[in-house]
C-alpha cells in the first residue's frame, strides 16, 4: 500500500506513514493506520475535552486542533509538571480518495479515533486469474 496520509511538516520518505509535530511540542500522539476500505487516525488525548477538540477535513487536508486544560492539583505545591498544556495542532496530507459524507469521529477514555473511509472507486481490487 502506497502513503496515502502524510504528516504536512514531515520530509522524511523512510516510514509508510510520516509523522512531526506541527504547531508545538503540545502535540498528541498519533497512530495511522491504513487498511483497503479506511484509514483511522487515533490520537492520545488525556485531559482534553470532547467540546475543546476541532476536527476538520478540507482540500485533502486533516487538521485536529484543541485545548489541553491544565490539571488541578487542588493548591498543592508542583515540584515537577510533565503534562503538557495549551492549544495543540496536528495537520495531515491525505492522498487517498475518501469519502466525505461518511468520515466519523469517536471520542473515549481520552483517546480520539477518526475514520476516514475510502470511496469505493479508490478501493483496491483483487483480480482472480481463472483457470481455462
Amino acid at each position: 500500500m502506497v502513503n496515502k496520509i502524510k504528516d504536512k511538516n514531515s520530509d522524511s520518505a523512510s516510514s509508510k506513514v510520516e509523522l512531526a509535530q506541527v504547531a508545538n511540542e503540545k502535540t498528541p500522539q498519533v497512530d495511522i493506520i491504513e487498511e483497503n476500505d479506511f484509514i483511522k487516525v487515533i490520537c492520545n488525548m488525556p485531559l482534553v475535552d470532547k467540546d475543546k477538540i476541532d476536527i476538520r477535513f478540507e482540500n485533502r487536508e486533516l487538521t485536529i486542533t484543541g485545548w489541553q486544560n491544565e490539571f488541578n492539583h487542588n493548591g498543592l505545591k508542583v515540584v515537577n509538571s510533565e503534562f503538557n498544556y495549551g492549544v495543540f495542532k496536528r495537520v495531515f496530507d491525505v492522498s487517498a480518495e475518501i469519502d466525505y459524507d461518511s468520515i466519523s469521529a469517536q471520542y473515549k477514555n481520552g483517546v480520539l479515533t477518526i475514520t476516514l473511509p475510502r470511496r469505493e472507486q479508490a478501493k483496491v481490487k483483487k483480480i482472480p486469474i481463472m483457470s481455462k
